[in-house]
């Protein structure tokens, strides 16, 4: 069941990794109300999903 999990897992978290590289792409805006997110903050979520992405994937092949 951890196996399962642990994939699922990565491709979720794989799902929203491609979602901010492809906002980093098209430079589309993000807002929080009023306040527009800045690009810097996509670049730092798509770094931290990507690891966590690789981290399920290799925890999940290596049991």
């Amino acid at each position: 069941m951890k196996l399962v999990a642990r994939i699922v897992g990565g491709i979720f978290l794989a799902i929203i990794t491609l979602m901010q590289i492809a906002r980093i792409y098209t430079n589309l805006p993000v807002a929080l109300g009023d306040t527009l997110l800045p690009m810097w903050v996509t670049w730092i979520f798509m770094i931290i999903t990507l690891l966590l992405t690789v981290w399920m994937f290799v925890t999940a092949v290596k049991k």
